[in-house]
């Protein structure tokens, strides 16, 4: 029912989740239930400007900067990597060894998916140059350099391809190199880290990054680190004693804050753009902590399955859905059946093909990741 490619990193061997106390199950839920949100507001914020301006849905849509949930999504990664290096290094006879566990789970998820749609698009590329896709998209993307390579495009470069057919890349792109200095972050003291993360919050409040339009902003790092500090500090003190202080967060209070986070880029320009950009990801990571606290989250069994859903489907949503929706946009099936139609007819599309994308190569890659590291796990514990 639920999505457990995403908990098996925080499963012991023995089954039960490394989260202890009532509920960390349902609060492991709440943020599968979060990533299928943010998926939702990504596609959401890429909608009007793939599939074409046509009609006053597809204006108002645009209004808010939906794209934050990339920003909700670099939170709860953070979070949930900060719990997995604890769980495979409680399983692992050294450090090293639970590193490289991590690192093999985290590519088996993410790279057969990503270098698949691109051998794809490299095909239609080669097919119809008209696409306008150069190699160096291609590359980038590949190479998990995507935003290095777009955020020069961002801020006025040339030589990038039109459409936006992988600019979304630059995101997956930065979770990636976070994943690499993730095992370096979690050796370091819960009170060093504490302030470091603190220390990178306050620099970012006087650089300036324009949203969208800078090489600064594809390289922000504030969610990211924010969340991985949270996960860090959630593990020292599971007992938070102000926990019990905190009202639950439900569903009316979470739409707003995601309102509040999607306003600030439109709000926060020029001068006050690292104040936003700081602002978004501190708004993210007080949401994580309060779906890691509670199960305020959950609704009805319907409610939790389709949410659940969205989320175990969440990376493979998030990276074919500009494609597809720049499919039907070329098609000029806006202009017949109208932008909401449209949208309606590229998510059911967007979600069916992720639901099939996921269970033929990305649940299959990280579970034999997941195997291929838990017999050397065994091994080191048995030597």
């Amino acid at each position: 029912m639920y999505s457990t490619v995403y908990y098996n990193d925080l499963i012991m061997s023995s089954g039960r989740f490394t989260l202890e106390g009532p509920g960390a199950e349902d609060r492991l839920v709440n943020l599968d239930l979060l990533r299928g949100v943010a998926a939702m507001m990504v596609c959401l914020s890429h909608a009007p400007f793939f599939l074409g301006r046509a009609g006053e849905g597809a204006s108002w849509l645009a209004v808010p900067a939906l794209g934050v949930g990339v920003d909700l999504f670099f939170a709860i990664s953070g979070f949930v990597v900060a719990l997995s290096l604890r769980s495979l290094n409680q399983r692992s006879g050294a450090f090293g060894s639970a590193a490289s566990a991590f690192y093999i789970r985290r590519l088996g998820r993410i790279i057969p998916l990503c270098w698949t749609l691109l051998i794809v698009m490299g095909v239609f590329a080669i097919a119809r140059p008209q696409f306008n896709l150069p190699w160096a998209d291609l590359i980038s993307t590949a190479t998990f350099t995507a935003n290095g390579h777009f955020g020069r495009c961002f801020a006025g470069a040339a030589g990038c391809g039109s459409g936006n057919l992988l600019h979304h890349t630059w995101s997956l792109a930065l979770e990636l190199q976070f994943y690499l200095v993730a095992p370096a972050l979690f050796l370091i003291p819960v009170p060093v880290l504490r302030a470091l993360t603190l220390a990178v919050l306050f620099i970012g409040l006087f650089f300036l990054r324009p949203w969208q339009t800078s090489l600064a902003w594809a390289f922000r790092i504030e969610a990211p680190l924010l969340g991985f500090w949270i996960g860090r500090e959630w593990i020292a003190r599971n007992d938070w004693r102000w926990a019990c202080r905190v009202p639950a967060l439900r569903w009316p209070e979470l739409i707003g804050l995601l309102t509040v986070m999607a306003l600030l880029p439109g709000i926060m320009i020029g001068p006050l753009s690292g104040l936003g950009i700081v602002s978004v990801a501190a708004i993210a990571g007080w949401i994580v902590v309060r779906s890691a606290l509670s199960t305020a989250l959950l609704a009805n069994e319907i409610a939790v399955r389709i949410g659940s859903s969205l989320g175990a489907w969440s990376y493979a949503i998030y990276l074919i859905h500009p494609p597809l929706m720049i499919a039907i946009g070329w098609s000029g099936l806006a202009s017949v059946i109208g932008f909401s139609g449209a949208l309606v007819l590229s998510m059911t599309l967007v979600i069916t093909a992720s639901r099939w994308l996921t269970r033929a190569i990305s649940d299959p890659a990280y579970r034999a990741a997941r195997r291929f590291t838990e017999r050397h796990l065994l091994k080191e514990r048995l030597a």
